[in-house]
């Protein structure tokens, strides 16, 4: 679930241009809404605004199909569930493979989500 103020603050905001990112495609990351699971590196698999950010990251970490090297070019991922940005992810530069050909990139960050883009959490202290 996202407030409803947070919707309403986004909905009224300008389109973000992305003529800025240094590639001409853009990866994005397809995910559901979080669900438990039993795994030793995580207690969450996607979305959700109320798992706090260390849980959140955990949980939109995995192994994907993807181009890493094109992934990585960009310098973001934008995470989206049901077609709409709920949350950016930084930090790709490295990745690893396994052996089923998918890819991890175990430096990722969360850059910010959905509720970070009405009230950033930082703002005005430096970081990015």
């Amino acid at each position: 679930m996202v407030p409803l103020e947070a919707v309403q603050e986004l909905r009224a905001r300008q389109t973000a241009s992305l003529d800025h990112l240094p590639v001409s495609e853009l990866a994005v990351l397809r995910v559901d809404v979080a669900r438990p699971v039993q795994e030793p590196d995580r207690l969450w698999i996607g979305f959700a605004a109320s798992l706090p950010p260390a849980d959140l990251l955990r949980a939109l970490r995995g192994w994907w199909r993807c181009d890493a090297a094109s992934v990585a070019a960009a310098g973001v991922l934008p995470v989206t569930l049901s077609g709409y940005v709920v949350a950016v992810l930084t930090g790709l530069q490295e990745w690893e493979r396994n052996d089923q050909g998918r890819y991890a990139f175990p430096r990722a960050r969360l850059t910010g989500y959905v509720t970070d883009l009405v009230t950033p959490p930082h703002a005005g202290d430096g970081r990015e």
